[in-house]
């Protein structure tokens, strides 16, 4: 039975469904919005850029996964570069990716 499993969690099992959706959900050719992030900082040779700059990037490009639904905005981006503070540096509405 799954829930006699160390990894049979309610939380764990959820969690890991959410990913599977992320994937399955994801198109050939479309990517993530921290992804997109990631490259178009890569593309411009990593300046820092705002993330108004970073959402109207995302937007004109149209390969973020979620980007037929909705509109990427500079809150949605700020979102991301904080969940993602591992990946992106962030001072203000600027942001950049850590210098390795």
């Amino acid at each position: 039975m799954v829930a006699e499993k160390p990894w049979g969690t309610q939380e764990t099992l959820q969690s890991t469904a959410f990913v599977l959706l992320a994937i399955l959900g994801t198109a050939p050719g479309q990517v993530t919005l921290h992804d997109e992030l990631a490259s178009i900082l890569r593309a411009r040779g990593n300046e820092w850029m705002t993330t108004a700059e970073l959402a109207a990037e995302v937007n004109r490009r149209g390969r973020h996964w979620k980007a037929t639904r909705n509109r990427i905005t500079a809150a949605k981006v700020l979102g991301r570069v904080k969940l993602y503070a591992r990946t992106f540096e962030r001072v203000g509405d600027r942001v950049r990716l850590q210098s390795e």
